[in-house]
């Protein structure tokens, strides 16, 4: 019978040039946060906010946005390709929290492909009117954003202290693994710096600064904007009479 052919041979090199080689990740997020008043169109709303907040995010390029106090349904939609999602407001229209997600700007490359978030990455773990835990999951990150709202300081301590404890509780359903980042109104001013939480002096305390701190020290995060990176102002509420300012 004929012999086969003969095997060229093969150098180590060549087998070893089909293998994938390292391509470098680069991720870019950017988050807002912010207490806006509603965006209900009612007695205490205003006609085309919701289109003015969003031509705002867009043009300023965020990946995320936290709202508080938006006043509004329940909701889990789209529109010029930013997801948006609504915990809806309580009984008699108050409080609500919303996370919004822009799908037009990329959190990432990955060497020359540019990443971006789609709607199915995105999962609520948590919704009321005053908290919103949600879940983002890609191939390349994963991680847990939450929107809270919390119960300003002239109410009683017991509800105060329970609502902190019950965020605490919320914030325990993502996975271990999953860094967390909080867009909320404290309405709680930093406290005294301890450069882990607070990194920097000339921050107020206010009755409910410790239960913002416990929080934030329970679940290992700190405030940036206490960092000497931060660029601008701090203050986020003034006093009515201009005598005031506050970081919360």
């Amino acid at each position: 019978p004929s012999l086969p052919p003969d095997l060229k041979s093969v150098r180590k090199d060549d087998r070893d040039s089909g293998k994938a080689r390292p391509v470098p990740l680069s991720l870019t997020l950017s988050f807002c946060t912010a207490n806006i008043a509603s965006m209900y169109n009612g007695s205490w709303g205003h006609a085309g906010k919701t289109e003015y907040l969003r031509q705002q995010f867009l043009s300023m390029r965020l990946l995320f946005l936290g709202i508080q106090e938006s006043r509004t349904p329940e909701t889990f939609s789209a529109a010029e390709n930013v997801l948006r999602i609504g915990s809806g407001h309580a009984h008699g229209g108050l409080y609500g929290v919303e996370l919004w997600a822009n799908l037009n700007v990329p959190y990432g490359r990955l060497g020359h492909r540019e990443l971006y978030f789609k709607r199915a990455d995105f999962q609520v773990l948590h919704r009321d009117p005053r908290a919103l835990l949600v879940r983002v999951d890609t191939d390349f990150v994963h991680f847990a954003l939450l929107v809270g709202y919390a119960p300003q300081s002239g109410l009683s301590v017991d509800v105060r202290s329970d609502w902190w404890e019950s965020l605490q509780t919320i914030a325990s359903l993502k996975a271990p693994d999953e860094q967390l980042f909080v867009l909320i109104d404290a309405n709680a001013d930093p406290g005294s710096r301890d450069d882990i939480v607070v990194h920097q002096d000339g921050f107020k305390t206010i009755a409910n600064t410790h239960l913002f701190r416990n929080f934030l020290s329970v679940h290992g995060l700190t405030l940036p904007a206490t960092c000497s990176i931060h660029d601008g102002t701090t203050t986020t509420w003034r006093s009515p009479n201009g005598m005031h300012e506050h970081c919360i």
